[in-house]
């Protein structure tokens, strides 16, 4: 009994197109040289509870009249889950046709305020962009905390390239 490709090969593409994410972040950040070392002091004003997710270059010190706010959302958006229901009439999901998209979007905040009431702003943008079929769902907590690791990643970027450059 002799097999076709053709029907394998159609089931590992589509099988294989609802396991991709894709994390886009912005803003890009121009690749400088920033000083490892160089950090940003002041009063920490953080509200979350997981303090993996706050940027590396701020360093507490409770006596700074300088602020540090930083803070996070992070939003859901499922596309189409309201019709998986019209799913079932549809033979292609059978092999791996994609069900809907599910996205994660995290924005993260700095807020930096000096005594004399100047602010300095920080913000960074994340999306995680999956698709989901029958073999396979989105881990949207596995998407969620790269997201809100890649924010920080992007945020303490742009603190030490603005410390490098004396803005702060």
């Amino acid at each position: 009994m002799k097999i076709s490709a053709l029907p394998i090969v159609f089931i590992l593409f589509f099988g294989l197109a609802g396991c991709s994410s894709k994390y886009l972040t912005e803003p890009k950040i121009e690749t400088i040289k920033t000083d490892a070392t160089a950090y940003l002091e002041g009063r920490i004003d953080y509200a979350k509870t997981n303090r993996d997710y706050l940027p590396s270059s701020l360093k507490s010190d409770p006596d700074s009249t300088r602020v540090l706010h930083y803070d996070y959302e992070v939003t859901y958006v499922n596309g189409d889950i309201d019709y998986d229901a019209l799913n079932l009439f549809n033979p292609l999901v059978l092999v791996g046709f994609p069900l809907s998209d599910s996205d994660v979007v995290v924005q993260g905040k700095l807020d930096v305020i000096d005594a004399n009431a100047t602010t300095i702003s920080f913000k960074a943008v994340c999306v995680a962009k999956s698709t989901r079929n029958l073999f396979k769902n989105t881990n949207l907590s596995e998407d969620r905390k790269k997201c809100l690791d890649e924010v920080k990643k992007n945020i303490d970027l742009q603190v030490r390239v603005s410390l490098t450059k004396g803005e702060l």
